[in-house]
């Protein structure tokens, strides 16, 4: 028997698994319209798992935290506006469907969807029906998510505690060797980064560069907060991907803006 062929064993048929038993998809509705959060929740039911967010920094928040099947969404939104968030969502949750509510199908909209920013959207009102048949086609195909991802996952919601091989093989109840060989191959077949330590580096940078873009948070505390040691770590890493530092990628956005 080979030691990689063991070790996928050895986590497929691991003591308990961490991954929830509802298979309902779970889903994300940002609309600043109370109204609209209401009918919605209104009309799924008990469908779907539903979360509720009035704003584009409460969704944020919910997706920090959270991976979702679907996000409704509303594109015209206070404050940080619904196609900035389509944006956050398609880089870091690419596995999470998307569909606009809208009061009418802009240029802005029509780009979105052709952009692939969004699969698909609704146009206000709507009713009970076209909601549900939406939400049902666009969740479909949802299944819950592999071991892989879950790992992944975990990994980006805890990006500033203990990410040690050793620790997170025993989060997920494995021997770090047979942990290490697993990881380090279901990355190479996703053409994913190649290896443990490099993949929590790089969800480090994505995360940076989220947070270089949405606040106005110090370079230093940006570094602390997705885990690197220093900021001179993050310069590093950052420099070897886009070849400028950290505030000098924050200057070129605010240009562009």
């Amino acid at each position: 028997m080979d030691s990689l062929g063991s070790a996928v064993r050895d986590f497929a048929a691991g003591v308990t698994s961490k991954v929830s038993t509802d298979q309902q998809a779970h889903v994300l509705v940002v609309d600043d319209d109370a109204l609209v959060r209401r009918f919605t929740a209104r009309a799924l039911g008990e469908k779907v798992r539903l979360d509720l967010a009035e704003s584009a920094e409460q969704a944020r928040e919910f997706l920090r935290s959270n991976h979702y099947a679907l996000a409704l969404v509303d594109v015209y939104l206070p404050g940080d506006d619904g196609i900035s968030l389509l944006t956050d969502i398609r880089r870091q949750h690419p596995g999470t469907k998307i569909l606009i509510f809208t009061g009418q199908p802009s240029e802005a909209v029509t780009r979105s969807i052709i952009q692939g920013k969004a699969d698909d959207y609704l146009e206000k009102p709507f009713t009970v029906e076209q909601l549900n048949e939406a939400v049902e086609r666009l969740t479909a195909t949802h299944r819950p998510m592999s071991r892989f991802d879950e790992v992944c996952n975990y990994i980006r919601l805890h990006l500033a505690e203990d990410l040690r091989l050793s620790t997170v093989a025993q989060r997920f109840q494995m021997q770090p060797s047979s942990f290490s060989q697993w990881f380090n191959a279901e990355a190479a077949r996703r053409s994913a980064a190649p290896g443990y330590k490099a993949f929590i580096t790089q969800a480090r940078i994505e995360r940076a560069e989220h947070l270089l873009s949405t606040t106005d948070m110090l370079i230093k505390e940006i570094a602390h907060s997705v885990g690197f040691s220093s900021h001179q770590l993050l310069n590093q890493h950052f420099q070897e991907k886009h070849g400028v530092s950290p505030s000098e990628w924050r200057e070129r956005l605010g240009a562009q803006g």
